[in-house]
């Protein structure tokens, strides 16, 4: 300010600048007021945030699992011959013995390489490329499409490549309807129709014979060779399909006109369409293309162009697009043992693998990799797949009997009965069932109350630690001005000074501590036992600050005597009344609700009563719009604070104006005594 103002030349001698500070004062004092009751406040919103946080992770996490029959009601089970089944009990389960007898374990459909894998390409034996697994021999440019040769069109030189015909290349085909004109490296040559395709004539594509009364043309892009009837009327379409196969992970079913068909009943021709059989044997339906069938568990289709083989596609590409696919199938390729795998993660006959080559190079390369089925211990003999027929491999379900009661159409060999999972491992001898022996896991349960005295403790910790924490009234939040007069290191430890003591006595942080010491020292009628309180399990409170300590023993007794308890004691969950009170009566039926609740379940209401409170006046981050009492606070003195700036600025330009102008006047009336004195001299 004031570097427009003409002062100073009256020679007056007038410090305008410390002038209009000095009168600045008066309203920066009050604006620094403003400034450090934001900070303050900002910090203050900021402790009770950090807070927040904590008591979510501690209501959500550490008294959710508290909660937990499987914590509070730990069980042990043992069995009488891990070799058949083994088992683990969980807190619902009852301390007894059960009998199971393991008459079938369930398998996973399961494939194998029963050989190393062969290569169509023998020249490299040791390959892992699908272009040497699948084919003898390869050639790939790219897939343009593929052209045949008929008597009532013409075709384009430029579009025409790969046609050899008596050691001479030619680039196009037209017919005139007499003759063949082959145009191209040489002088064009024309062939009349029985010549060119007369039985037993042989001309060589591509490097390869056609003979008889089939042609092949192909452009400068392609890779193959495909023969067609010189006398079909459309043009054919090429395909960039190098490689192509199905694959399945569950028993699949079609639908056709309503009716459902099982794979049995089902054949996928060789053109991509459909026929289906009725369970007599009788046909149906043939021909019937794929957009008019329904599928259930429809295999997936893995396919590979022939760039994407040239570009060096591997077996381990093969297995990681399988895992990709969707379909709950394991592949892999061990390099090691030069052996694929394919593994339904599911067991059971309804978990299958199915596999269908969809061309000639899928199945090539499905007979080099010598798949035999195996449940594990019993390798079959490779299977012998062919174009377009499914071929399926099942897994087997398993069956137990547990306590008298049959358990059939087992997909995995764990089941969870009343509390308890078995795991079966091998078949029981006949009449020689292995028993399971269930008991309440005291160890466990002590070792849990012990975490949850040691959770409390620390959660209490960190509220006395604020609660009680030395405020430093002469610190107060810096300014802008006194921060840039200070050193980091100055400005650090005065901040710290100044930022301790900001929720010292605060009410909210108060009421969390009575309240969670509240939770444990008051009983819980709903434990029908004389185990009904923590004390009574051995917690009881060491000092004034409401730690608290676990006796081992006390609690050990207690679980013999009611075995319960300490579940009941943490995880009651009582709606409603169940004593004489009327508990129509709200004030009644709130405490009586809450004397009938569990240690954890209480600890996890007085945080969630809590951090609504906090929500309310602080909310639940350093955000200012989150409509808590502190944020629109802050917020309302951040407006208070712009406006009262632009009022700073108005009145320190009204300042500098006035003592321009008193400048002005002095240099005038400097300027007339002048005169009036050069006069009289």
């Amino acid at each position: 300010m004031g570097v427009n103002g003409i002062y100073g030349l009256s020679g007056s001698g007038i410090n305008v600048e410390s002038m209009v500070k000095a009168g600045m004062l008066s309203k920066q004092s009050q604006y620094d007021s403003m400034y450090k009751n934001e900070v303050k406040n900002t910090w203050i919103k900021s402790a009770y945030s950090s807070f927040y946080s904590s008591m979510f992770t501690f209501k959500n996490t550490t008294m959710s699992h508290y909660k937990m029959q499987s914590v509070m009601n730990a069980m042990s089970a043992s069995s009488s011959n891990n070799s058949a089944v083994t088992a683990t009990a969980n807190g619902a389960a009852s301390a007894m013995m059960h009998r199971i007898s393991v008459d079938r374990l369930a398998t996973d459909a399961y494939l194998l390489s029963t050989d190393t894998v062969s290569r169509a390409n023998t020249a490299k034996p040791a390959s892992i490329d699908l272009q040497d697994m699948a084919f003898s021999s390869f050639t790939a440019n790219g897939a343009d499409s593929t052209y045949t040769v008929t008597n009532k069109t013409s075709y384009s030189p430029d579009k025409m490549a790969n046609i050899h015909y008596a050691g001479q290349n030619y680039t196009g085909i037209s017919y005139d309807g007499t003759q063949y004109t082959l145009t191209g490296e040489g002088s064009p040559t024309t062939v009349a129709p029985a010549d060119l395709l007369s039985s037993g004539t042989t001309f060589t594509i591509n490097g390869s014979s056609v003979t008889g009364d089939k042609l092949s043309i192909h452009t400068t892009a392609s890779h193959a060779i495909d023969s067609y009837d010189v006398m079909e009327t459309s043009t054919h379409a090429g395909t960039d399909t190098a490689l192509s196969f199905t694959i399945g992970d569950g028993v699949p079913s079609y639908g056709y006109q309503g009716v459902a068909y099982t794979a049995a009943q089902t054949t996928l021709n060789g053109d991509g369409t459909y026929t289906f059989k009725d369970a007599d044997g009788n046909v149906v339906g043939a021909n019937i293309a794929e957009t008019d069938v329904g599928f259930e568990n429809k295999p997936k289709t893995i396919s590979y162009t022939y760039d994407d083989l040239k570009n060096g596609k591997t077996l381990n590409d093969v297995a990681a697009d399988i895992r990709a696919s969707g379909v709950n199938i394991t592949a892999s390729y061990d390099a090691t043992t030069d052996a694929f795998s394919l593994y339904n993660n599911t067991g059971g006959k309804e978990n299958t693998i199915e596999l269908t080559a969809t061309n000639g190079a899928a199945t090539a390369l499905l007979n080099n990799l010598h798949l035999g089925s195996t449940d594990g211990s019993t390798l079959g003999a490779a299977k012998n797949f062919t174009l377009n027929q499914r071929d399926e491999t099942t897994g087997v379900d398993g069956s137990a009997t547990i306590d008298g009661k049959k358990y059939d159409n087992l997909t995995s060999n764990q089941l969870t009965v009343t509390g308890v999972t078995y795991t079966l491992n091998n078949v029981t001898a006949a009449d020689s069932p292995a028993t399971i022996s269930v008991s309440q896991n005291t160890d466990s349960i002590i070792a849990s109350v012990n975490q949850f005295v040691t959770d409390y403790n620390t959660m209490l910790d960190s509220l006395n630690s604020k609660y009680y924490e030395t405020p430093y009234s002469d610190y107060q939040p810096l300014t802008q001005s006194q921060e840039a007069s200070m050193t980091s290191t100055q400005v650090s430890e005065w901040n710290t000074k100044a930022k301790s003591g900001l929720l010292y006595h605060s009410s909210v942080i108060r009421d969390i501590i009575s309240n969670m010491r509240a939770a444990i020292y008051t009983p819980v009628d709903s434990v029908g036992s004389n185990y009904n309180s923590a004390a009574a399990i051995g917690i009881s409170s060491t000092d004034n600050k409401g730690h608290i300590t676990l006796d081992a023993e006390k609690l050990k007794k207690a679980l013999a005597a009611d075995p319960d308890c300490a579940y009941q004691i943490f995880a009651s969950s009582q709606d409603d009344s169940t004593n004489s009170l009327d508990s129509n009566v709200t004030a009644y039926k709130v405490a009586d609700n809450y004397r009938n609740t569990g240690l954890a379940n209480r600890l996890y209401d007085v945080m969630t009563t809590s951090m609504t409170s906090i929500s309310n006046y602080a909310g639940t981050s350093d955000e200012t719009n989150d409509q808590s009492y502190l944020g629109t606070l802050i917020t309302n003195l951040q407006t208070k604070m712009s406006s009262f700036k632009t009022q700073m600025d108005a009145y320190e330009d009204i300042l500098y104006k006035k003592y321009d102008a008193m400048e002005v006047a002095i240099a005038q009336l400097g300027s007339q005594l002048s005169s009036i004195t050069g006069n009289k001299s």
